[in-house]
């Protein structure tokens, strides 16, 4: 079984990145930009974790290879306790979180608001982050988009 830190995180990173949308979308940007410092702290403490947490929580528990991964997917009746081969792929969920993040903090909306580190960057390459954070919110939107349309076509 998982211990509380890592399920604690799941559901905390749930919350925020939804938090973060709908804070983006209605133009609540102060709420917006504090929703994201959680969650680039989520993903922080999530990584220092998966390195230094129990042995179900470490990522060598997780990082198996895609084929590994494939293969529990096929088999996936089977359960084992902690993460399993299909979970590792989930690393690469938080890299993606962890890019969505920090491009927010070089980004602006080309009106009012930016980032708190835009500044150090200049306009040009707050344009390129800005770029970036659209682009990997439709990233990260698709599979559940996805997973919603399936859900709803059940029906």
């Amino acid at each position: 079984m998982w211990d509380a830190p890592p399920r604690l995180f799941h559901w905390s990173i749930v919350v925020r990145v939804a938090t973060s949308y709908v804070t983006a979308r209605t133009g609540r940007i102060d709420s917006h930009f504090y929703s994201d410092y959680a969650v680039l702290a989520l993903v922080l403490f999530r990584r220092g974790w998966g390195i230094a947490g129990n042995r179900t929580a470490r990522f060598a528990a997780l990082i198996r290879g895609p084929r590994t991964a494939l293969a529990h997917l096929a088999e996936i009746a089977r359960r084992a306790p902690g993460h399993n081969a299909a979970g590792g792929l989930m690393v690469a969920l938080l890299l993606v979180l962890l890019l969505q993040a920090a491009s927010g903090l070089f980004a602006n909306d080309g009106l009012f608001e930016q980032g708190p580190l835009a500044g150090l960057v200049g306009p040009a390459w707050s344009d390129r982050f800005s770029a970036v954070h659209a682009v990997v919110i439709n990233l990260l939107l698709t599979p559940s988009a996805s997973i919603s349309r399936r859900c709803c076509s059940l029906r």
